[in-house]
């Protein structure tokens, strides 16, 4: 990947990947606004998405990533109408605040795209998005020898709850099937996070947003245990806890309950620093 203006003073990386929560979809009133600083980046790739459907009928996300990237302080993602919250500011300004050393930046490596999983074959072992994803963090090391990734935030799973259903034989149990699948999957993403760049990366992943995951709970159920019991596994990471935050719906009344409103998405943030600093502290 070719980033463009690259950075050359030395940044500690946090990783962010998964899907549309985690891109930042958050609208809303935020108690404490986002304030833009010298200090916190984010290194974004550009990619055309549009739809396509599956011969068993599914819709999903075609993504063709481009080759170029770039490297700009972070800000709120501006969608023509309203600037998108999301949970990996807040997390990043509360590590720079207490974690940053004066003599370097933080860098967000922002990987999430809206609408993708494993079902639709983005994120798995070799696909698109899990090569761009490791291709973009490689990238960000070589700016600097002295580079390093700190953390990897992860929230995704939604698609698989949606689409999931139909990948299962009649005798195979719904959950158990998806419990397995989504845990397989993941731990392929997580393992090569830490296989590249360090082997006790914290790890965290984190709730949806119970005003939608509600309505589908024994899947929701088994993508949650799939995480907190590969965490058990790895070591180093941490599930976060979500189902009081409210949705877009709730907050402003759109019509949109899978995504977390502004203010939600910066508690959010918090829970996702405070896990980090519980991983990092035991």
């Amino acid at each position: 990947m070719i980033i463009i203006n690259p950075n050359k003073k030395k940044v500690d990386i946090i990783i962010l990947a998964g899907q549309s929560n985690a891109e930042g979809t958050g609208i809303g009133k935020s108690s404490v606004p986002w304030i833009p600083r010298e200090d916190i980046l984010t290194l974004k790739n550009e990619f055309l998405w549009s739809a396509g459907k599956h011969p068993d009928g599914y819709e999903y996300v075609v993504v063709d990533a481009d080759e170029k990237a770039h490297i700009e302080v972070a800000t709120e993602r501006y969608d023509g109408e309203f600037n998108r919250g999301c949970f990996a500011l807040e997390f990043a300004k509360l590590y720079a605040d207490k974690y940053l050393e004066k003599d370097r930046q933080l860098l967000i490596v922002f990987a999430p795209v809206g609408g993708t999983g494993f079902f639709a074959k983005h994120w798995g072992e070799g696909e698109i998005l899990y090569n761009r994803m490791l291709d973009m963090v490689s990238s960000a090391l070589k700016m600097n020898e002295e580079n390093r990734v700190v953390a990897f935030l992860w929230h995704q799973g939604e698609h698989e709850v949606d689409d999931g259903e139909i990948r299962f034989t009649p005798e195979e149990n719904k959950s158990e099937g998806k419990y397995k699948y989504y845990k397989n999957k993941v731990a392929c993403v997580f393992n090569a996070v830490r296989d590249n760049f360090g082997k006790e990366i914290p790890i965290i992943s984190g709730e949806f947003c119970n005003h939608w995951s509600k309505d589908h709970s024994s899947q929701v159920n088994a993508i949650y245990k799939a995480q907190v019991d590969l965490f058990k596994d790895m070591g180093n990471g941490e599930f976060v806890k979500a189902s009081d935050l409210k949705s877009n719906d709730e907050e402003v009344g759109n019509g949109d309950y899978i995504h977390f409103c502004k203010e939600s998405l910066r508690i959010l943030g918090q829970r996702f620093f405070e896990a980090y600093e519980n991983i990092i502290n035991k």
